[in-house]
């Protein structure tokens, strides 16, 4: 029987993000035991795709557009901050539920 494509990403994207919040729990109980600290770096780590594409790509800036993505950049960055914060006080399996 023929597996289909989409539901084989779809199974490996799963396994992934599951694998990411056990990541996140391990690093935010065991490790750095600071929400911020690995906000901060899980951040850092977004920005080197984003300089890569600055570089590589053409970028046009429209005022409202650009306020926009920063509005929207700010509130992703926050709700993080709040998931790695309950991610330090809760089971993962209760936090992972709510993302």
């Amino acid at each position: 029987m023929k597996m289909e494509w989409w539901f084989f990403l779809a199974l490996i994207a799963a396994v992934f993000w599951a694998l990411d919040n056990v990541i996140d729990k391990y690093i935010l109980t065991k490790k750095l035991k600071d929400a911020y600290s690995y906000d901060i770096l899980t951040n850092l780590n977004d920005i080197f795709p984003a300089i890569i594409i600055f570089l590589l790509v053409p970028v046009v800036f429209h005022p409202i557009f650009s306020w926009v993505a920063i509005a929207f950049g700010a509130i992703t960055v926050l709700a993080l901050l709040y998931y790695n914060k309950a991610m330090m006080k809760e089971e993962m399996s209760r936090i992972s539920a709510l993302e």
